[in-house]
């Protein structure tokens, strides 16, 4: 919302990289009242949190080091409890709120609690998020980009964990996306993350994530020439058989 509010002519291909965008506003906002907590409150393992945490893109891209070590920060943290914030949201201020720890020490010891969940973990702090963060679907298996909207991402992806812990595979969110520009010839990029099939033999579950991963999309269709030009079956159904169609089933 911020990137928006601070642009006042957005043009097609800016919009697709607003879309496409994995800055984390809650990583502007609070990592430097983090970041001086630590200067105050903060151990040695704290302080190499920190120093991770500084040299962080605060994107959530696939190889991005350090949004996995803030992300389970945040979780800890628990962004949406109002009582964590010394400055509580404002409707009047909805790209500036909230802000400030309530509690700084404590916003510090969660940060080395989740160093030691880290450590045990995967053994390091700097974990590439796409070798954590995983696109998983018939077979096909791609690093994620994108977080939760509660970290203030236009790309959105929420997951669940793997049975070991050592990764997360997204299993919502973004799904049909489309920017559109109308006027004499219309201009459209589309992805329908998960792909136009979900039967498991179909070549089409699924073929869509590699475009997800790489934070690309593709092109629409819409004149006759390019529906037939990417036209696999053409399949023409009667009356007759769709009523057998149906009686079968």
């Amino acid at each position: 919302m911020k990137m928006m509010l601070e642009d006042s002519s957005i043009t097609f291909d800016e919009l697709v990289g607003y879309k496409l965008s994995t800055r984390l506003e809650f990583a502007d906002r609070m990592l430097d009242d983090l970041f001086t907590a630590v200067d105050h409150y903060g151990s040695q393992k704290a302080k190499e949190a920190r120093a991770v945490l500084e040299e962080w893109d605060r994107e959530a891209n696939t190889d991005s080091r350090g949004t996995l070590l803030f992300y389970l920060w945040a979780s800890r943290f628990n962004i949406n409890d109002p009582a964590n914030y010394s400055v509580k949201w404002n409707r009047e201020h909805p790209d500036t709120t909230p802000d400030g720890f309530s509690d700084p020490l404590r916003a510090v010891q969660l940060l080395e609690a989740t160093v030691d969940e880290m450590q045990a973990r995967f053994g390091r702090l700097d974990v590439p998020w796409g070798d954590f963060y995983r696109l998983r679907q018939n077979g096909r298996d791609f690093p994620a980009n994108g977080a939760t909207e509660g970290l203030g991402v236009f790309r959105v992806a929420h997951s669940y964990d793997s049975r070991d812990g050592k990764q997360m595979y997204v299993g919502s969110g973004d799904s049909w996306v489309g920017i559109i520009e109308f006027g004499e010839n219309i201009k459209a990029n589309v992805l329908l993350s998960y792909g136009n099939a979900t039967q498991n033999n179909s070549p089409h579950n699924g073929d869509q994530l590699e475009l997800f991963s790489k934070k690309e999309l593709r092109e629409a269709w819409f004149t006759p020439e390019q529906v037939k030009k990417h036209t696999v079956r053409t399949e023409v159904f009667t009356q007759k058989g769709v009523e057998e169609y149906l009686h079968k089933r």
